[in-house]
């Protein structure tokens, strides 16, 4: 692997971890309400008090990981694209 490929790892790692402080309060503020009324009906109430942050943690790395696969996955398939367009247009 060359250096391009380190670069890109590191913008990807760099932009998950920005779109994950930016997304992961408002995916838990949407999610909580569902996560600690399971753990409610499930568990009981004392897990269901120490789910909130559970829950906030989870979704912290919910979001990440997905930004990451998302921005990997684009990164990887745009230069393919770009590629194939040029191919196309080269006839």
């Amino acid at each position: 692997m060359g250096s391009g490929d380190k670069a890109i790892g590191g913008f990807a790692i760099v932009m998950a971890l920005v779109l994950a402080f930016l997304l992961t309060p408002a995916f838990h503020g949407e999610t909580v309400e569902w996560a600690t009324g399971y753990m409610l009906d499930h568990y009981g109430y004392w897990l269901a008090s120490i789910g909130w942050y559970v829950w906030f943690v989870l979704s912290a790395f919910l979001t990440y990981f997905g930004a990451l696969v998302a921005i990997i996955a684009l990164l990887c398939v745009v230069p393919m694209l770009v590629r194939f367009v040029m191919l196309m247009f080269a006839r």
